[in-house]
């Protein structure tokens, strides 16, 4: 498992179809768009990672340290990917260069990818999950529909 950055211009492609796809606005509107690349029937899909961890939603996956909730991956807001050069790989390895504020964020990314992977089966079952329950009953989010649209984006 890695994170990923995903291509702001393809973000906005898809928000055409889908109002509630990640959206920085103000302040953070040239923010970095973290999450996880995630393979879901045949499709690589890109499930943003978010430290807002003020809900209990069952559709979210709960990254924990020490018992204490630091982050989720939102899989009910993932999208398909389905051309690789949309995302990069996010490199939170320290070298020394950072800010202070830059070098937290990477130890936090370090804390939350070592979560994942103990427990990268949990991980896939509830990605698997929800995908299935979404193709049943699209709702928001109709990962059908943003698959056909992403097979139409132009790189």
């Amino acid at each position: 498992m890695k994170f990923v950055i995903i291509d702001t211009k393809y973000l906005n492609y898809l928000r055409q179809y889908e109002k509630h796809i990640y959206y920085s606005e103000g302040e953070k509107e040239n923010r970095k768009f973290v999450g996880v690349l995630l393979n879901v029937s045949g499709f690589d899909y890109y499930a943003p990672l978010t430290s807002k961890v003020n809900n209990n939603y069952s559709t979210d996956f709960h990254i924990y340290d020490k018992n204490i909730k630091i982050a989720e991956i939102k899989i009910n807001n993932m999208i398909p990917v389905l051309d690789n050069s949309l995302v990069k790989e996010f490199d939170y390895k320290i070298n020394g260069d950072e800010t202070i504020e830059e070098m937290k964020y990477k130890i936090l990314l370090k804390k939350e990818m070592k979560y994942i992977n103990n427990n990268i089966d949990r991980l896939n079952k509830l990605v698997n999950k929800i995908y299935a329950g979404k193709m049943k009953n699209p709702t928001v989010f109709d990962f059908k529909m943003l698959e056909e649209k992403a097979k139409e984006y132009k790189v």
